[in-house]
This record gives structure tokens, sequence and C-alpha cells, in this order.
């Protein structure tokens, strides 16, 4: 299960995270943080999204190969574009002129309107019953950009011209790659072979099945039966006999030349050619039988010659059917078809030693320990180990439907199971859009074990998300009892049922976690076969772990920022000190009278001199935050230097002078720092902060009626919801776009319904940054700082830091060592001594 696809599981875990006390030894991401977001070098193609809108489809021939389209063409992408090299692979003759360009920012489209000749391919092997592929290929030279099919707004009027053929109207994409063993004459790639890339938007067209055979089929059947009608007659008239069976035989002929002059002539046999031999085959047995009655019968041998007569009724119409049978039910037509090659299975990860010791200050319940530990965080548009694939705009498992809903298909792997050896079927992920439901999604329906349909009542981004999945045979009990709070409150206590590399052997609350692997995990298996987290009472209990060689890694942050310059001093090559990946904020009450105007936030803002928390409390490693990414900070974000005198200003004019803030905190190491700092500086400028220490900010954070502010601290990345910044009110457990305040307007909820709709993950990205300035206009949270993140491993294990994208943790099954540790242990870890907090 990874972040993103066990849904209500990893929600709680970040809730837990988000309450947890950082600054001693929480599991903050391992982060580093990156440089600002730069443009894509100037050499790199774009990704250039293609669609195509069909408004008619006539003369459609399949003699000559070709048909007549009336079509839309246009063409999407991010920076610079020729939009001359895009060109209609197929086409024969058409008439093609641009109707308009368009521009926001760097995102760009063109659209063109199509009128001609295409041409295709169309096998007859099936023939009366074939289905003919209809298609529009767009091309591009590899060079100029990367093809992507765009299914967002692609489709097809319901009928078109052309009549006898029935269609649905959904487009099946494809995309090829081909290579010629040329230069086409291109001076800048003189002598070398030309790629290009080419996206097919496939219609498939079908006869309709009981015309087809009746005209088929029904004056072949009469032949047939003239064909057998001497069977019936006695053998002494053998020139009536003969004459009845020749006459069907050449019907037979006569019919077979006006049916071929309707398909193409071809190389091979189609499905009615081989049902004219059967014909063929009766017709002749029929005239076999009439000349040795006749024979029989001139012998004197009537009577064998009636039985003769007899049998043959009977036994040629049975072989006759029988052979049509087998024709008619036979594979697919003979046509070069492309296998899809099996994926190469991922190679196995081999460590030289078989656990992995981790070190923290605080031991969190057994259920959010295995979210974090026990789940695989696979990345961006990558199927984790039990789902086949991960839909885009390209992919056929996306259903466009008419009136605007999206039907997204998601299939499981074959054979999976939970870590208790359970099945995984469709019933887990239904389970679980029941316990958690979307009120985008209008339908959830399995097509089998392995196979299920969501419907979403608009084509939103969040579709493209992998489904939640929940073990049902577990939880189904506890929701039944209690709903979703009860599932909530099962996760924080108990280790459910994985489907990542490992699995929970054994908790200990304030002592230990053990993990095992997990021997039903769908991936490849981890690297180590167990892992040990152990809790230590403080920062330097955990520092002399490592230097004992009793701990191979420590969680982020579990030593202070002064632990972690110490350890680097005597131990330089185990201790790492950067930003991290997550912000320091101030959560404020939207509904407080001051605290509720955009003015008074910026005179906080104004009034914090936030470069002196980041020097004071996490060195040059940390930086000051203006945005809750600390990888986005685009052109035009509103930056706040330290300005008391304006701030005093500010506050006077809004009234807000003298006014008492509360300012909730948890009472431990930085965080209890930083809240003193803060509540200086406010001080300074003429409020009054009151401090309160409290144990779990995570109700508050809930409950956004706290009357004051909040000090909180979270990852905000392109992988969350856009809105979990904003500070909205929960509606099932996600952010209600509906509610507003004054940071989230009609303005910006429109701008995030863009967000919300873009299945491009370029313009997802532009309208991120679109919203990250809004936010340090309208400051619907305090951004303070990117704090320090203080990573601790023997440099003998490697692969547990997932830099800038992962959480970490998750991706515990890629851990490895790759030589033996530095100080080996003096007695293994799970006898080791541990001081009690």
């Amino acid at each position: 299960m990874s972040r993103r696809t066990t849904g209500l599981t990893a929600a709680l875990t970040l809730l837990v995270l988000a309450s947890a006390p950082r600054s001693q030894a929480a599991p903050a991401p391992a982060t580093a943080a990156p440089p600002p977001a730069a443009a894509p070098p100037a050499a790199a193609p774009p990704r250039v999204y293609v669609g195509v809108y069909l408004n008619d489809i006539t003369k459609f021939d399949q003699k000559d190969g070709v048909f007549d389209a009336d079509l839309i063409v246009w063409a999407k992408w991010l920076g610079a574009f020729d939009k001359g090299r895009l060109q209609i692979a197929n086409a024969a003759k058409v008439d093609q002129k641009l109707l308009d360009e368009q521009t926001d920012g760097p995102w760009h489209s063109a659209r063109w309107s199509v009128r001609g000749t295409l041409r295709g391919e169309f096998p007859v092997h099936r023939f009366p019953f074939d289905r003919q592929t209809v298609a529009v290929m767009l091309e591009l030279p590899e060079r100029a950009g990367e093809l992507t099919p765009d299914l967002v707004s692609s489709g097809m009027r319901e009928r078109f011209s052309v009549t006898g053929w029935l269609y649905d109207p959904v487009f099946r994409p494809r995309q090829i790659r081909e290579v010629y063993r040329s230069d086409l004459g291109q001076i800048p790639t003189e002598g070398e072979p030309t790629t290009v890339r080419r996206a097919s938007f496939e219609v498939t067209m079908r006869r309709p099945a009981l015309a087809a055979g009746f005209k088929f089929f029904l004056p072949l059947a009469i032949i047939c039966l003239v064909a057998l009608l001497p069977l019936f007659i006695h053998p002494s008239s053998a020139p009536a006999r003969a004459s009845t069976g020749v006459t069907a035989l050449l019907a037979c002929f006569a019919f077979q030349f006006s049916v071929a002059n309707t398909i193409p002539a071809v190389a091979y046999l189609t499905l009615s050619d081989l049902i004219f031999m059967v014909a063929y085959g009766f017709t002749m047995l029929g005239l076999t039988v009439t000349v040795t009655s006749h024979f029989l019968h001139q012998g004197k041998r009537e009577e064998a010659a009636l039985r003769l007569d007899r049998a043959a009724r009977v036994a040629l119409p049975v072989l006759a059917l029988g052979a049509v049978l087998i024709i008619a039910t036979r594979g697919g037509p003979a046509t070069a078809r492309v296998a899809a090659a099996a994926a190469a299975p991922a190679a196995a990860i081999t460590s030289v030693r078989d656990e992995v010791r981790v070190g923290t200050t605080i031991l969190l319940g057994a259920g959010a320990m295995q979210a974090i530990y026990g789940t695989e965080e696979p990345g961006p548009g990558v199927a984790p180990p039990h789902l086949e694939e991960v839909p885009d705009v390209s992919s056929d498992s996306l259903r466009f439907l008419a009136g605007g809903r999206l039907e997204v298909r998601w299939r499981l792997k074959p054979g999976l199971r939970w870590s208790d050896g359970q099945p995984l079927t469709t019933r887990d992920l239904a389970f679980a859009a029941q316990a958690a439901p979307n009120r985008h999604v209008v339908d959830v329906r399995a097509v089998n074990d392995r196979e299920i349909v969501l419907t979403w009542d608009d084509r939103l981004a969040a579709a493209l998300r992998p489904p939640a999945v929940l073990p049902r045979h577990v939880l189904e009990p506890v929701f039944a009892t209690g709903g979703l709070a009860a599932l909530e409150q099962h996760a924080r206590e108990h280790a459910l049922p994985s489907l990542g590399p490992y699995r929970v052997a054994g908790f200990v609350a304030g002592d230990h976690l053990r993990l095992e692997r997990n021997p039903h995990y769908a991936g490849p298996p981890a690297a180590s076969a167990r892992a040990v987290v152990r809790q230590y009472p403080d920062g330097a209990a955990v520092a002399a772990a490592l230097e004992r060689g009793e701990i191979d890694v420590a969680l982020p942050n579990s030593l202070s920022l002064d632990q972690a310059v110490a350890l680097k001093g005597r131990r330089p090559d185990a201790v790492q000190i950067r930003s991290a990946g997550i912000v320091t904020f101030l959560l404020p009450d939207l509904g407080h009278p001051l605290l509720g105007r955009r003015d008074v936030r910026r005179a906080l803002m104004l009034a914090l001199d936030r470069d002196a928390i980041r020097a004071a409390l996490h060195g040059a490693a940390g930086q000051v935050a203006d945005v809750p990414n600390p990888a986005a900070r685009p052109a035009g974000v509103t930056a706040y230097a330290h300005d008391p005198a304006r701030a005093r200003a500010l506050l006077a004019s809004a009234g807000a002078a003298g006014a008492t803030i509360p300012l909730f905190h948890r009472k431990l190491g930085v965080e209890q720092r930083t809240a003193d700092m803060i509540a200086a500086q406010l001080t300074a400028v003429g409020l009054r902060p009151e401090l309160k220490p409290v144990e779990d900010l995570g109700a508050l954070v809930r409950q956004r009626t706290h009357g004051g502010l909040v000090l909180g601290i979270a990852k905000f990345d392109d992988e969350q919801p856009a809105l979990a910044a904003w500070n909205l009110p929960q509606a099932g457990g996600r952010a209600d776009a509906a509610a507003r305040h004054d940071a989230y307007d009609d303005t910006v909820a429109r701008l995030a319904d863009r967000e919300a709709h873009a299945l491009f993950p370029e313009r997802r990205t532009q309208l991120r940054r679109a919203l990250d300035v809004a936010f340090s206009e309208r400051l619907p949270l305090l951004p303070l700082v990117y704090p320090s993140e203080r990573l601790v491993a023997d440099p003998a294990l490697a692969g547990w830091d997932p830099g800038a994208t992962g959480m970490f943790g998750q991706s515990l099954a890629r851990w490895r060592f790759v030589a033996a540790t530095a100080k080996p242990a003096t007695a293994p870890a799970a006898a080791a001594p541990v001081a009690k907090p």
C-alpha cells in the first residue's frame, strides 16, 4: 500500500505525524530542499497533447482502403514548439485550416479544421462479421516533441453519414514509435535515422450481425436446401436429382462471385470463403450420394439405395452445420499482431545483512508505524505493485462519457493476497470507497474480482490517482459498528494486513517494532529480511547507539541541531544536515474577527523575524518560507520582510493593537523555542500572545475554531491535494472546496477548480504555481521556515535516503548494506538494553 493508494490509512498516518513531536523524534519526511523549480532544458522536447473531434465519416471504401472525414484537430503544449511539425500521417488528400491559437503564460494551444480523404487498412478475414478500425493518425518527429493522445476532450458525433455500420462513439488510443532508416533529407540530422511518434485515434466499426448474417446465410442456406432436395427423390429419377444438384452448385458459384465483388481482392481466405467451401462440399457430397444411389438402384439394391439417401439426409446437414460452427467460432484473423512484451520483473536487491536497525525517540502506534515502514511509495504516475497500470490522458482505461462524466477502469494483478494470506479483490477497493466516499464518485462497479470501474461526475485529475484499498475482511465488522470514526481509531491502534513489502511481526509500545518480509508481496522481495525500530529516551541516546553500532539509521530529527553538529564532528561520514522538505507554519482561526482579516495576517507576517528564527533554531540549512511547498517559488510570490514598524501601523489601523492572541504549540524542544520566539516578536509590535502548550494539535487543526494561532509542521508538495494548505474545513476527510473565507474566495475557488480539472501534468503544475502566488497574497496559513533536517545513518547502509520526492521509511524495501558496518554491535539489537523514557 502506498501513501496514495491506502486512502484512509494514509490519511490517518499523516494526521498522527502532524501531531508528533518533530523536534525530538517525529518521523518527518527525509527530503532535501530542492532548488527553485526551473524550466526544462531548451534541448528537451516538450510533451505535446493532441486531440481529435470527429464530426463525420463518409464514403467508407473498403476496396480502396480510404474514407472521407470531417474533423477538428488540436494540440496543447508547455513552452516552445513548432506546431508546423505536426502532421496527419494517414492523410491521402486533405484540406487543413488553422482555426485559432491561444496562450495562457507558457501554456499554448492550436486548433485546425481538417476535411478530406484518409487512408486505412481494412482486413476482411472475418467477413461478413468483420470489424474495421477507422483511425486518425497524427505524427511528430521525436526530436520535435513527445506526442501524447489527449482523450480529455477528444470525441465524436453520435451518428456518422456512413451507412450499414455500427460503432461506439469512443476513441481507442494507440501510440506508435517508428524508425525510418533515412534522414529524409533533413540537414540537422543528416546521415541519421529519423524517429517519429504517432498518436492514433481509432474507432471500431462493425456490421450489424443480424443484417449481415441474414443477407449472407439465408441465400446460402436456401442453396444448400435445394442441394438437399434430391435426397428426397426416388433413386430411379436420376436425371432430375442430378440436374437439381448441379443447379445448386452453379448457384453457389454465382453467389460467391457476387459477394466477392463487395470486398477487396485479398490473398487470404475470408470467413465467407471458408463457408462457401463448406457449401461446395455439401453440394458435391449430395451429388455423390445421388450417383451412388442411382448405381445401387440399377444393381437391384433398391433398399440399400434408400438407406443411403435416408442417412445422407441427416449426415450432410449435421456435418455442414458442425463445420460452419467451427469456422465461425475459431480465433480472429491471422493478421500480424503485436504482442505486448511482458514487463521484465524488477531485479531483486541484495544486502550483505538481513536486518536493518532503526533508532527513534518516539514510537507511534502499530498502525502508524506500519504505514510508515510497511508500505511502498512508487512515485507519481507509477502503478503500485498490486495494480496493472495507472491511467493517464492517453490510456484506454479512461472513458469520457457524454454529459461530462468519466469512467476509470482499474485492474488488479492476478493472484494477489494480503500479508495475512487473504485474497485481495475488488471488494476491498469497493469497501474503501464506501468507508470514505468521495462526493464526486457517483458509481463504483466491480466487474469481477480483478476489475473495478469508478464513475466520476466530472473530469477531475483526482480520478487518475490510484483508489484506496482497505482489508475488508478485517475492517468491515469495525465499520459496521462505528462507521468512519471506528475505522480511524482501529487504524491508530492496530496493525492492518499489508500489501507492502513488510508486515508487522511484533510491537511493544514505547520499546520496539519488528517487521518481517511480506511473503505475499506483489513486488520484488525486500532487500533485508527483517527490520527493527527501537525507541530511545532522547537524541543523545540515539547518537550513542549509532556510535556503538546498535542501530544503522535514525529517524530524521531524532537529534537536535546541537547534537547533530557534535556527532558530525566525531562521525562526519554518518551525519547530514540539510533543509527539510516540510514547512513550519502558523494556522490562524479564520473565523476569528481579527485573524480572519487579510490585513491583520499580513501585519503578523511583517512582525515575525523569520530569518532570526531560522538562524537561531535551524542554522544555515534552514530557509525562510513564503509558500508551503519548498520545491516551488514561482515568479510573483509575495515576500514579507521583517518590518515591525509597518506591522504596528497595520495592526493599529485594523483595531488589533493590544489584542490577545492564543498561540497553541507542543512543549517540546525546537517547537517550544519557536513558540517563545514568535511570542516575543508579536509582543514587540503591541500584541499579547498567550502561549498554550497542548498534547494533541490534531484536534485543534480539525476543529479550526480554536480562536488563535496553531504552530504546526507539515509536508505540502504536488502530490498532496492543492487545497490542503488553504485552511479549509473538512468534509468526508477532504478539504471542502465549497467553503469560503477571507483567503479562499470565489476567485481562488475558480483557479482551484481549474487545477482540479487539469488532467495534463504540465498544466496542473502551472496552475499549482498560480495557486502558490495567490497563497502568498492571501495567507490562509502563515509560512515560517523550512526547517533543517538532521539525518544520521551508517555509511554502509544505502538506499535509505528518498531525497526530495519521498518519505523516510517508505523505501525500506530498497535499503541495503553494501559493506559491513563500521562498528559491529556488541550485542544483538533485539537484546540491547534500552532506557525507558
